[in-house]
């Protein structure tokens, strides 16, 4: 009985390192990602500069926000993204 609960523990875990998807540390620590025009960033002086899909707002603080958005920092655009619910 004890090997068939370790083997389910094992199996589990190993299922959760092998899924889809950025791991929770890689998700935790992603704050933002550069908006890329072919392989150069977007350049701006304020977020109004930056394109964007219509349904995504401008960041409206510099602060990490509650949900994504898109923002000028230092002269790039990026889309900034809220800190997942499993951090």
């Amino acid at each position: 009985m004890r090997h068939r609960i370790g083997a389910l523990v094992l199996f589990a875990s190993m299922a959760g390192l092998l899924g889809c998807g950025p791991s929770p540390l890689e998700a935790c620590a992603r704050e933002s990602e550069p908006v890329l025009s072919g392989e150069s960033v977007y350049r701006c002086t304020m977020s109004e500069d930056c394109p964007r899909p219509s349904q995504l707002p401008l960041c409206v603080t510099n602060t990490r926000p509650e949900r994504e958005c898109v923002r000028c920092e230092a002269t790039r655009c990026v889309r900034a993204f809220p800190l997942p619910e499993s951090c």
